[in-house]
């Protein structure tokens, strides 16, 4: 999946949350509200991290010698696009104080990270070894073959159609709470 579809889907992602969620911007304590972009922008950046390993991607072609490290060590779509990936980069929180910018940016790119992989196992190649260690060889795709997104293709666009309408009725709701 490429950029576009990451993003989307993440951002798809954090507007059912915060409808499930029952989220009230005036519940909010407003020492909280500062904290916010570090929450997006976590979010954001964790939902393309994971592309790091693809110096074709978009993260890739910014941080090129990395990408290409990557790339030669453990491939694409390999130990970077890993339940314990998203894990570690969450854990990284516990080195930032306490409900500080830090402390959300690292939780946030965590789940950022984890939206990135969930997006993944909707394309055609789905993800090998997302339990890495273990289940090593599994490959893991949550849509039946014909429903698959192939990257880069008219089906990614097509998929993107129903994404852009949920993305605006969520920002609807969202702005009947305010």
């Amino acid at each position: 999946m490429t950029k576009k579809g990451h993003l989307l889907f993440t951002s798809n992602a954090m507007g059912a949350f915060l409808i499930l969620s029952g989220y009230n911007i005036h519940n909010i304590p407003t020492h909280f509200i500062p904290l916010f972009p570090s929450i997006i922008f976590g979010l954001y950046l964790g939902s393309l991290l994971p592309d790091i390993d693809d110096p074709r991607s978009y993260i890739g072609r910014i941080f090129t010698p990395l990408a290409y490290g990557f790339h030669v060590a453990l491939g694409h779509r390999g130990l970077i696009h890993s339940f314990m990936f998203s894990i570690l980069i969450g854990l990284l929180s516990l080195f930032c104080p306490m409900y500080s910018f830090g402390f959300y940016f690292f939780i946030a790119c965590g789940i950022g990270c984890l939206l990135h992989d969930i997006a993944d196992m909707l394309t055609d190649g789905g993800i090998k070894g997302f339990f890495f260690p273990f289940f090593r060889e599994n490959r893991i795709v949550l849509l039946p073959s014909f429903l698959r997104i192939k990257t880069n293709t008219v089906s990614e666009y097509l998929f993107f159609i129903p994404m852009f309408f949920l993305l605006g009725f969520f920002i609807l709701v969202f702005l009947q709470k305010i």
